[in-house]
């Protein structure tokens, strides 16, 4: 599934209303669109992957972890495989426990992914954040690029941080974004994502 907004869209004009200073970024990008990951397993898989990590070395070394599980990477796949064959894709010792960890929250039906449509987001984060590895920023991402949630904002992301900081000419804390955002229900992963574009530019 595509998720698409335009910076003419009714979200976009809200935020605006709401917050005049945010016109710069819907100013510099017309349009946002990516595809969400709908396998949720994967989803939480790449977000482990992709930790403190940039979005290319991340890509690399996600292709070399299916390429070795041949392109089906699965809860029963992982826990089948040797952890020190995993660090040879490129994961860390930590990271490839962490990948482990989603596989047997998973099989255990720890995470049921079946029941997240009736789920609010702090549930969510709440059942996600029980697996080793995965905290409040990787389940903020899924809820993002997995499940298209239209009102999350992670103040604890740096990227975020720092293209606030270049929106408003100061330094943006963790507490001074999450005061910012609450300008910004319902549609704060709109902000999010354009954010992210105004730092890309």
């Amino acid at each position: 599934m595509k998720i698409t907004y335009a910076n003419d869209s009714l979200p976009a004009l809200k935020l605006i209303e709401k917050d005049p200073s945010l016109k710069p970024i819907f100013a510099r990008t017309k349009l946002v669109e990516f595809e969400l990951e709908s396998d949720y397993f994967l989803a939480l898989v790449s977000a482990i992957v992709s930790q403190q990590l940039s979005g290319k070395v991340a890509q690399a070394i996600y292709k070399k972890v299916d390429a070795f599980f041949l392109g089906q990477i699965t809860p029963e796949k992982i826990l089948a495989a040797d952890i020190e064959d995993m660090r040879k894709l490129g994961l860390s010792y930590r990271k490839a426990e962490y990948i482990k960890s989603i596989a047997e929250h998973v099989m255990d039906g720890t995470v049921r992914f079946d029941s997240l449509d009736s789920m609010s987001d702090e549930e969510i984060i709440e059942m996600l954040i029980q697996i080793k590895g995965i905290g409040r920023w990787s389940a903020e991402m899924f809820l993002m690029f997995a499940l298209g949630r239209p009102n999350v904002f992670s103040s604890g992301d740096f990227g975020l941080r720092k293209a606030l900081s270049l929106l408003y000419g100061e330094e943006i804390s963790v507490d001074k974004a999450n005061e910012l955002c609450l300008k910004w229900d319902p549609y704060k992963t709109v902000v999010a994502y354009y954010l992210w574009r105004f730092l890309e530019n």
